[in-house]
């Protein structure tokens, strides 16, 4: 497999690295002049809030919200020889393939179905009847609502950790299998009140272990356990490839969302620590929602995570 750049989310990143979202601090800018601040004035009052939602993803230093489903639609595109990226900037879908037909690697909203996920794979000309797998980096609803779609009309199998298939099939009072508590990273909060009901989970399928591989034709994939943002959270690494899929345990700037809570944040920290941080420095990462990085770039800022509190 040769790699290659995922340049949607690269051109992605530049707004979000001038606005300071990158998760770290940088020198503070000068005071606009009063003819500036006259001018962007007006230019507010002009536009109104048409692009407000718009600005706030892209513009907003550490806006306190989580992926959205209205968030911007991806352009469907291959980004490397054999890995292809679906969705939406705040929740992707990637796309494997292999010998012996594609693996997914998370399968969006459930009410994205239609809208998004099959018409990106169709874009990208991937058959969708080929999806022979799909690996489940955490329980929440953004991550695992369109996999019930191909495991009853395809007999897709679908993985994820044992804890995980516990939480979807008994999840915590008043939330439902499609709580998503702040599915972001450093710069992203809890999910908004009032979300829809929970969408019916995937049957319980093939449970993953840690350190476990699953080989897929001629693409073999190592799981990971980080658990933290969800009991049975996980990563997925290409084998022999500086290619790893974080889902909700690493991402620009920070760990997964903790809700706050300091016994799970030293357990995903110290699991990032131990497992992710000994990857190559090269490894690229690409997490379930937003912006990619390396190994190399996140882990000299392990100590500012920890100092900061998330």
């Amino acid at each position: 497999m040769t790699l290659g750049r995922w340049m949607p989310v690269v051109l992605l990143l530049l707004p979000a690295v001038v606005a300071g979202q990158d998760g770290r601090q940088g020198a503070p800018a000068p005071p606009d002049s009063p003819e500036v601040t006259r001018y962007v004035d007006e230019a507010r009052a002009r536009a109104g809030a048409d692009w407000k939602s718009a600005y706030d993803f892209f513009c907003t230093a550490e806006p306190n919200r989580a992926n959205r489903p209205d968030d911007p639609l991806l352009e469907p595109s291959r980004i490397f020889d054999n890995v292809y990226v679906i969705g939406r900037v705040g929740t992707a879908v990637f796309a494997i393939t292999t010998s012996d037909g594609i693996v997914l690697f998370d399968a969006g909203y459930a009410d994205q179905l239609e809208t998004v996920l099959r018409p990106g794979l169709k874009a990208v000309g991937l058959d969708e009847a080929q999806v022979k797998y799909i690996i489940l980096g955490h329980g929440h609803a953004d991550h695992f609502g369109g996999a019930p779609y191909f495991q009853q009309k395809y007999g897709t199998r679908v993985a994820m950790l044992g804890a995980d298939w516990d939480l979807v099939e008994n999840p915590p009072p008043g939330r439902g299998a499609a709580a998503n508590p702040g599915s972001g990273g450093a710069a992203r909060g809890a999910a908004p009140a009032g979300a829809p009901p929970a969408p019916p989970p995937p049957k319980r399928d093939l449970v993953l272990t840690d350190g476990q591989t699953l080989t897929v034709g001629d693409e073999t994939f190592r799981i990971i356990a980080v658990p933290g943002h969800t009991p049975g959270s996980m990563c997925f690494k290409l084998v022999d490839q500086p290619v790893l899929f974080s889902g909700d345990t690493l991402f620009p700037g920070g760990a997964g969302n903790t809700e706050k809570d300091a016994n799970r944040f030293k357990q995903i920290i110290e699991q990032i620590d131990r497992k992710l941080f000994v990857l190559p420095p090269d490894t690229i990462v690409m997490p379930g929602h937003g912006d990619d990085t390396t190994v190399g770039t996140e882990r000299p800022h392990l100590q500012e995570w920890i100092d900061r509190g998330w």
